[in-house]
């Protein structure tokens, strides 16, 4: 058996393959993929990485004992999330965090939450029918950051609310790419890192003024963060105030960016293909106000948007003992990861892969290991429930308040935001008249 496969692994590439994964992952990997077939290896500052796409070695990375993996990149993402967060814990302090988190994100409290998503894009629509023209990622930014403050935070309080968003926005603009990919550069001598560091205090500030309402609030209240912060784990315990303040940004940080990248791609190709968006109308109109009847098509256009444009274009795990992969021997200390972005773009799953295809959602049923746009196994996003019914509620809500053009039917190219893949031009949308 072969220990490593190809790629690019030697220590000049070191560099270089970082600021590629940065800058342009999407890029990298498909690049890879072309030159070295499937897995290859890329060796970058935080480790040599072993990538695949192929679902059985996605099954594979996925059902495999917990106890195989620890986190990648813990150091990368503490500064952000906390050292209690979902995201940089595993083993039984990750396991104790989804029971506690996965409660208020699913069954009853989301069907409850879902008036608070009803009213946030309300609002938002009618405010946009009232300026005639909207960056649709922005737009659905607002609206998204509405729904995670009173949905998740339970912030009524419009004065909180503006504040809130306000230190969110200054806090996430200040953490640049290069503090997540280079950790060695996370020290309070640099300036920028230092100026971040006071702005996430401010936030955390105004978190706690949120906190202390939410454990002052009636216990009729609905929002993710009064569930938590009554919640018991099986010892009987509360969540500390450390506890509560790094789930609450996680869910903050990875609950709004990540619906607005989303919502923002399936409005840009919902109005590049007028054919898509005469089909998706005829349902709409046939299903009556905000019946909860099934939308078979408008989902189908959230999950191409998804496949499309995943949020996230790898999902990735540190090797705790060596492990077998795809026919290669890995040590223990190397890193494995699914490479979402060309997993969802393999022409024997996706025919026409690059095409905008809602119908493919239709035709068939893609396994957790085709379609994985919030990663899979024991660390998938246990937000995924809560994205998708905002996904829907959002453009159902959008597309029913009136006809819309859209400036450029040019699909944008992509940047880098933080960890995200985003629009690097604006999805101008313009009232139709």
């Amino acid at each position: 058996m072969s220990t490593l496969p190809p790629g690019r692994s030697s220590w000049w590439h070191i560099l270089p393959n970082t600021f590629a994964v940065m800058h342009d992952a999407p890029g990298i990997f498909s690049r890879m993929r072309a030159d070295f077939g499937d897995p290859f290896l890329l060796r970058t500052y935080n480790g040599r990485i072993v990538f695949s796409s192929e679902p059985e070695a996605l099954r594979a990375l996925f059902t495999e004992p917990t106890d195989t993996f620890d986190i990648f990149g813990r150091r990368s993402l503490t500064p952000l999330l906390g050292v209690h967060s979902v995201l940089t814990n595993d083993h039984a302090p990750h396991t104790r965090a989804r029971k506690l988190l996965i409660p208020p994100l699913h069954g009853q409290m989301l069907a409850r939450l879902q008036a608070d998503m009803r009213a946030a894009a309300e609002v938002r629509t009618a405010e946009a029918r009232a300026a005639g023209e909207i960056d649709a990622l922005a737009w659905c930014r607002g609206v998204a950051l509405d729904v995670i403050f009173r949905a998740a935070f339970g912030v009524r309080d419009p004065s909180l609310h503006q504040r809130l968003r306000v230190a969110l926005a200054r806090m996430t603009d200040a953490i640049h790419p290069a503090f997540i990919f280079i950790p060695a550069l996370q020290r309070e001598w640099l300036p920028q890192y230092r100026y971040f560091l006071a702005l996430r205090a401010e936030f955390d500030a105004l978190l706690r003024e949120a906190t202390d309402a939410a454990a002052n609030a009636p216990e009729s209240a609905s929002s993710v963060l009064s569930a938590l912060v009554n919640a018991r784990d099986e010892a009987g315990e509360k969540m500390t105030w450390p506890e509560l303040r790094d789930q609450m940004v996680t869910i903050l940080i990875a609950g709004h960016e990540t619906s607005a990248v989303a919502m923002a791609w399936a409005l840009h190709f919902i109005h590049a293909r007028p054919e898509i968006e005469e089909r998706l109308r005829a349902e709409l109109a046939a299903a009556p106000g905000d019946s909860a009847a099934e939308l078979p098509y408008l989902d189908a256009v959230c999950h191409e948007a998804l496949r499309l444009y995943p949020i996230l274009v790898e999902v990735l795990r540190q090797l705790a003992v060596p492990w077998e992969w795809c026919g290669f021997r890995l040590p223990a200390g190397y890193c494995v990861g699914a490479a979402i972005w060309t997993a969802h773009r393999r022409e024997e799953t996706y025919p026409e892969p690059e095409t905008f295809r809602p119908e493919r959602f239709l035709e068939r049923k893609f396994s957790p290991f085709e379609f994985v746009p919030f990663g899979g196994g024991h660390r998938r996003c246990i937000g995924a429930a809560f994205a998708l019914t905002e996904m829907r509620l959002v453009l159902r809500h959008f597309l029913q308040s009136g006809r819309w053009t859209l400036h450029d039917r040019t699909t944008p190219p992509i940047a880098r935001r933080a960890l995200l893949m985003v629009p690097a031009t604006p999805i101008t949308l313009r009232t139709a008249t």
